[in-house]
């Protein structure tokens, strides 16, 4: 009988439950698109290609909120080989050799806005998250980059206490006398913050 673990309390993973010896070679012959011929066979119209992904503004932003989150480029760049050679784009050993400039756009497009930069992976036992929103970019710099976080949130608390001192003064440079008349101008601010 097979032995279960548990990974969860509602979930258990079986060691029998994983495809059979030889069940690639039942499947359809060049149904994947890895089966098929790549769509470049030259390492430098590869490049171009994935360049030219990079630069749209939605793949640039999404790129350097991994970066500043704390992802390597290494990561990074593994993923766009890995995905290009499943995606049918290019064949394994072009995804191998495209990876040094792919990193040196990356690079690139980090010190243009002035993220700082982590080339290789130093911990790689966190998943990648599904989507980016700020709480999981916040806690993928807590485990990756926390002194790059340490620095954000010190500014953040930096920023709210020059706003409290600019909230005691009155528009014209009066300090306010701090009484019942000001407790609503107190809690507007407040809930900016």
């Amino acid at each position: 009988m097979a032995q279960n673990k548990t990974l969860t309390e509602e979930q258990t993973v079986s060691r029998f439950n994983r495809p059979v010896p030889g069940h690639s070679l039942t499947d359809t012959p060049k149904s994947k698109p890895y089966e098929n011929p790549s769509m470049f066979s030259d390492p430098d119209d590869a490049v171009d290609f994935i360049v030219d992904k990079l630069n749209k503004p939605a793949n640039s932003a999404r790129f350097q909120k991994l970066m500043f989150a704390g992802m390597s480029v290494e990561e990074i760049t593994n993923t766009i080989a890995l995905g290009g050679f499943t995606g049918g784009v290019i064949t394994p050993d072009i995804a191998e050799i495209i990876k040094p400039p792919i990193a040196m756009v990356l690079i690139n497009m980090a010190l243009e806005a002035d993220i700082p930069v982590k080339i290789f992976a130093g911990d790689t036992s966190i998943d990648e998250a599904s989507g980016m929103d700020d709480e999981t970019t916040m806690r993928m710099m807590a485990d990756r980059n926390p002194e790059q976080l340490k620095m954000m949130l010190q500014e953040i608390a930096a920023e709210q206490e020059h706003r409290k001192g600019n909230n005691a003064k009155v528009v014209e440079g009066q300090e306010s006398q701090g009484g019942f008349m000001n407790m609503p101008q107190q809690e507007q601010v407040r809930e900016e913050i």
